[in-house]
């Protein structure tokens, strides 16, 4: 994503928003994210704590969205590519509590695999800041969802794997979406708000896995 040089979006109520699709989508997911977090309740098994920091994570990189997609012109160049980097490194952070949440690991381990998904999440946070191209990021993406289906698919099947499968195939075949870019109703919906959707909906089946690992 490159700094914008052309105003190509819409004015609403005498403020200008430069995609006014992403500003509302990624509200949506940030809202979302607030609502599943304060549905969780007092008592949290360990097995979910990775889970809600995934939710979590996600939740602040949507915020960090609103403001580069929504409004990028109020902000100078340095301060909109550091906010640009800032926002995505929560995808590769959350990709990181995905991980060790469908190994079962506790999040304050420092196990050999801890350590191997800490140095991946770091290296996709330096590639994101040096090349500002989420191209790592979505490389990290899909290596985690297949990680974890593939778990979810596995004998030794962690809790909740039946609803989280469902969960991460919505996204990782949603993800093709980037792949075919459109425009409707005059820039207010966008393929990548499409995306967004698919991840509003695969976090509320997260959120139910939450709950149903909490009844076994």
């Amino acid at each position: 994503m490159t700094y914008p040089t052309e105003l190509t979006g819409q004015e609403v109520w005498g403020v200008y928003v430069h995609e006014p699709g992403s500003l509302v989508s990624n509200f949506a997911i940030a809202f979302t994210c607030l609502i599943l977090l304060s549905l969780k309740g007092t008592k949290v098994r360990t097995e979910s704590k990775p889970w809600l920091l995934f939710i979590t994570c996600i939740g602040i990189g949507a915020t960090g969205g609103m403001i580069v997609h929504g409004f990028p012109t109020y902000l100078s160049e340095l301060g909109f590519y550091l906010i640009w980097g800032i926002k995505n490194s929560f995808v590769p952070l959350a990709n990181y509590f995905a991980a060790i949440a469908i190994l079962g690991l506790n999040i304050r381990g420092k196990s050999k695999a801890h350590i191997l998904f800490q140095l991946k999440a770091l290296l996709v946070i330096v590639l994101l800041f040096v090349s500002f191209d989420f191209l790592p990021a979505v490389i990290d993406l899909a290596f985690t969802y297949v990680f974890v289906l593939a778990r979810c698919f596995s004998k030794n099947k962690p809790l909740g794997s039946e609803l989280l499968k469902w969960a991460f195939i919505l996204a990782l075949l949603s993800g093709t979406l980037y792949l075919f870019p459109f425009r409707l109703a005059d820039g207010w919906f966008t393929n990548k708000d499409a995306v967004h959707v698919f991840v509003i909906v695969s976090l509320v089946i997260i959120s139910s896995s939450i709950k149903e690992m909490h009844s076994i």
